[in-house]
């Protein structure tokens, strides 16, 4: 049997097709790769890309959930509609960002989480917050955003700082009008100056952060200065002489006072005794003994007809008692004359030198408190600044737009010039199996067959 083959379309001529209109192939697979890759990074990517963030903080308290002023930190309040419109207001270049929208959709969220070391011997607290990019403009716009609002526990961390009032006890101790009182103050002080530096030392260490680092001076070295001065000027020399002295502040002043107190107090204990007096009178007549008897309370205080009078009685005795005792203190404070005039003025420079001292320390705490606390209150990133999640990266978007690009080009070109393909090919043979022949191997046997009958014919004649 004579096997006959066909010629079908070649590799080589799909591509002389598709290059044929080179220039056309080049045209659409350039609008295709640059809208493909526009689209997909700045409309795609927005819709399908996260952008995240974690961070450790270095703040008092934060991390076990309470501000140094020892009120609630709640974590998740920082995502709160409330604190993004504050982050949002505060620069013009988060104005673009639909904090709103971003809550309600619950396109932001922030999570906490322990996080231990490789050895397992130490861990950390991290808050990640992740928020979708559709809102943002882009990364950098995200990244800071997310910096400004994980900063709010900071912030507020270092004005919690800044607003304490480390002078409670001296201010008290310009309002006493006892002596005593005012050396238990400044004793109080000395006690809270001392805490605190122990306090900041075990949280901070004991570097203090200077800018001249030669001249550096440590924490604990501030808190033996304090101690170092009143050790030679002991509390105890104060409250040996007020125990010996018995001194009175603002003796003259307080006289004229404790005299019209005393006369206040002695009235009103004789008022009282009136109406007690008046009392007993009417309970008397109330019982209406006989001739020869004598009226005695005790026979009647049980009883409810007497019980109004025997109550009020009682009361009146108690306040006397009471009375009685506060004019025994005033009566002994004017015997002690509050002490000799130099001496008390002696004894009160004395306190005032204290009292400057203490104001100097305090001052000095105050200032290398906050100093200390600023240079250490921070958050760290645990990695980059902002991480995306999610959308194709540059490199993909670049061979997906290119390859795809090209193929519709190609196919474009293919459709346009199909009938290049078709002149140099025919249709497929009828057997199968086996190749088709060309056109003139099977009309060349017909041809020489029609010739030889048409001889034939022609003998016969």
């Amino acid at each position: 049997m004579q096997e006959y083959e066909d010629e079908g379309i070649s590799l080589g001529q799909i591509f002389k097709v598709i290059f044929r209109r080179w220039k056309l192939l080049l045209f659409i697979t350039g609008i295709i790769f640059v809208f493909g890759l526009l689209g997909s990074q700045l409309v795609y990517n927005k819709l399908k890309t996260d952008y995240t963030t974690s961070v450790v903080y270095n703040a008092i308290g934060v991390n076990d959930g309470v501000y140094a002023d020892n009120s609630q930190f709640n974590y998740r309040d920082l995502v709160k509609l409330s604190n993004l419109e504050k982050v949002k207001n505060s620069n013009n270049k988060y104005s673009s960002i639909d904090v709103k929208t971003l809550v309600e959709k619950e396109k932001i969220s922030i999570k906490k989480e322990i996080v231990q070391d490789e050895n397992k011997t130490s861990s950390q607290t991290v808050f990640t917050i992740t928020a979708s990019g559709r809102y943002f403009q882009n990364a950098e716009q995200a990244r800071d955003f997310f910096a400004a609002v994980l900063s709010i526990p900071v912030d507020r961390t270092v004005q919690i700082i800044e607003d304490t009032n480390n002078s409670i006890n001296l201010d008290a101790y310009s309002k006493a009008n006892d002596y005593n009182e005012q050396v238990n103050y400044l004793k109080a002080q000395l006690t809270y100056l001392t805490s605190k530096y122990d306090s900041i030392i075990s949280q901070f260490g004991d570097i203090y952060p200077t800018v001249n680092q030669t001249n550096a001076k440590k924490l604990s070295e501030f808190r033996l200065d304090l101690n170092s001065y009143f050790e030679l000027h002991k509390f105890s020399e104060l409250d040996n002489e007020l125990t010996a002295r018995k001194y009175v502040k603002n003796f003259n002043d307080n006289k004229s006072k404790l005299e019209i107190r005393q006369a206040s107090l002695e009235k009103q204990i004789e008022d009282n005794e009136k109406i007690i007096d008046s009392l007993y009178d009417q309970m008397k007549r109330l019982y209406n003994p006989g001739p020869d008897e004598e009226f005695d309370i005790r026979k009647v205080q049980s009883s409810e007809v007497y019980a109004p009078y025997t109550t009020q009685i009682s009361n009146l005795t108690v306040s006397n008692a009471q009375m009685r005792n506060e004019l025994s203190d005033i009566e002994k404070q004017l015997s002690e004359q509050g002490g000799d005039a130099t001496d008390v003025a002696a004894f009160e420079a004395k306190l005032t030198t204290y009292y400057n001292q203490l104001v100097h320390e305090t001052d000095t705490y105050t200032a290398v408190s906050k100093s200390v606390i600023n240079e250490n209150t921070s958050f760290d990133y645990t990695s980059k600044a902002i991480d995306s999640k999610g959308g194709l990266s540059l490199l993909i978007s670049v061979l997906l737009f290119l390859v795809g690009g090209f193929v519709v080009a190609a196919i474009v070109n293919l459709i346009i010039d199909r009938k290049y393909l078709k002149e140099d090919t025919i249709e497929p043979a009828y057997v199968s199996n086996t190749k088709p022949l060309p056109e003139k191997t099977i009309e060349e046997p017909k041809k020489e067959e029609a010739e030889a009958k048409e001889l034939e014919e022609t003998k016969e004649e």
